[in-house]
């Protein structure tokens, strides 16, 4: 059994689960809206480019007319609003990352402050999440049994796949989340994609392409992992 189960039933609705639904709120409701105006961004930025042109002196002295300028400040809009299209993707891969590593460490908290020995809670060998899961099902609590623990499985997978790119948890994510891979406004309704092994640069927003949506579903289930390991303890009691 847990010793301290009703203490931590508690901490982990009160203090855990709110922990994960402020950072959560603060990339849906305070960071992403600061990109809901980049069309008008950057037509504002093409347009100001577009008027220095018009104000340079004898413009035409390096061959452009004002149809190649009018082209030149078109390309600078087109390329404005890619690279903030890009940052706002960043920022949605990055967001996986700090939401998996914020849980994980909540969860690694309550492993040293609870079932692991004194003498073992500093043993950097024993902080991980397997340890945690070993430990519990010697005392009747299974992790890999809560319903929401696969969203939390997966949302590790892509954790993997924004930091490191290529590589295993790309593999395994593929598998899965499929969808995950390929452009959203290119994803064809119930059509699965069929992505190349070709992540390079997730966190310059290429390559992996989490959608608002993905990081709502998946801070629902990482409260829900929270939850419902909370009940568990409460059971012991």
């Amino acid at each position: 059994m847990v010793h301290n189960a009703r203490f931590w039933a508690f901490y982990f609705r009160q203090v855990f689960k709110p922990q994960v639904k402020v950072l959560c709120e603060t990339f849906t409701d305070r960071v992403l809206p600061a990109f809901d105006k980049i069309d008008q961004e950057a037509e504002q930025y093409g347009q100001e480019r577009w008027d220095r042109y018009m104000s340079m002196p004898a413009a035409d002295e390096d061959g452009l007319d004002a149809a190649d300028l009018a082209e030149q400040a078109n390309d600078a809009e087109i390329a404005h609003y890619e690279q903030l299209s890009a940052a706002r993707q960043s920022i949605l891969n990055a967001a996986v990352v700090a939401l998996y590593h914020l849980v994980e460490q909540q969860l690694i908290d309550f492993l040293r402050r609870e079932i692991l020995q004194r003498s073992e809670e500093n043993d950097a060998r024993l902080l991980n999440l397997s340890e945690l899961a070993r430990r519990l099902k010697q005392r009747g609590i299974e992790l890999e049994s809560l319903p929401a623990w696969p969203a939390l499985q997966e949302l590790r997978l892509a954790a993997n796949v924004v930091k490191h790119a290529e590589g295993n948890s790309a593999e395994k994510l593929r598998t899965c989340r499929p969808d995950l891979f390929q452009y959203p406004p290119f994803r064809a309704e119930g059509e699965a994609p069929i992505p190349e092994p070709r992540v390079y640069m997730p966190l310059a927003g290429e390559d992996l392409y989490v959608t608002p949506g993905d990081l709502q579903s998946w801070c629902q289930g990482l409260e829900s992992v929270l939850g419902e390991l909370a009940d568990k303890l409460e059971d012991q009691r």
